[in-house]
């Protein structure tokens, strides 16, 4: 009778140390024994539970997938979506998280896409890679009025290649025995390598600088001439 209570005392005994400890069940299915301390956004603080004496240590919560506590509860263990995976953060001239390539852009200045000295209307759209149109008109030192109109291809946000034709000046056309002459315009197409510089989040406040060449398809022959533009630009 006697040998009978002290295994049911030693039953009892296991069974109660058995239940006063805290088990930390890992995805890979190993279990730790131990005595929870603190759970916080990112890591389980904890005692091991056969050195309940010693130091503090510490587990990422992405290594744990429950707990099973000493009063037999359960807590499956998640975390938040941006501690499990960081989103890359892009880098954009507005202020988000991606590059905002589409946009409408004003501009006064002087050059081939402003028709001389005038204003030029462009149209941007894609991300950082992105394609544009523009049309201008300005005035030029003895001719009415200068217009062009383009095409850009932004190869990396404000960075373009511009193709554009236009009115591009003016020619002495000789037209008599006396050498009367006549203000002639020229046109031609240009091609230019320039930059689209705006800052601001909703309203941006820069400016446009370009340099290239100019064909001059009704010159005195075949002429070529420079082609540069220099702007104030407002992006919408």
């Amino acid at each position: 009778m006697k040998t009978i209570s002290i295994s049911l005392l030693l039953i009892l005994t296991f069974s109660l140390t058995a239940f006063s400890q805290d088990i930390l069940v890992k995805h890979d299915g190993s279990e730790l024994k131990t005595k929870v301390k603190e759970i916080s956004e990112t890591t389980i603080s904890y005692l091991l539970f056969d050195m309940q004496d010693g130091p503090i240590r510490t587990i990422d919560k992405t290594d744990v997938f429950m707990i099973l506590y000493e009063n037999g509860t359960r807590e499956t263990i998640t975390i938040k979506n941006e501690l499990a995976m960081p989103s890359e953060k892009v880098e954009t001239s507005r202020g988000g998280n991606e590059y905002d390539g589409k946009y409408f852009m004003l501009g006064v200045g002087y050059g081939n896409s402003y028709g001389g000295s005038g204003v030029r209307a462009q149209f941007r759209t894609g991300g950082i890679v992105g394609f544009g149109a523009h049309i201008g008109a300005g005035y030029f030192p003895e001719a009415p009025v200068l217009a062009s109109a383009g095409l850009k291809f932004f190869y990396y946000k404000g960075l373009y290649l511009n193709t554009q034709f236009g009115l591009v000046g003016w020619k002495d056309d000789y037209y008599d025995y006396y050498s009367s002459s006549n203000k002639e315009l020229t046109y031609g197409p240009s091609a230019l390598l320039g930059a689209d510089f705006a800052w601001g989040k909703k309203v941006g406040f820069g400016f446009n600088v370009g340099a290239g060449t100019t064909y001059v398809i009704n010159g005195y022959g075949t002429e070529f001439d420079v082609a540069l533009d220099l702007g104030f630009v407002v992006r919408l």
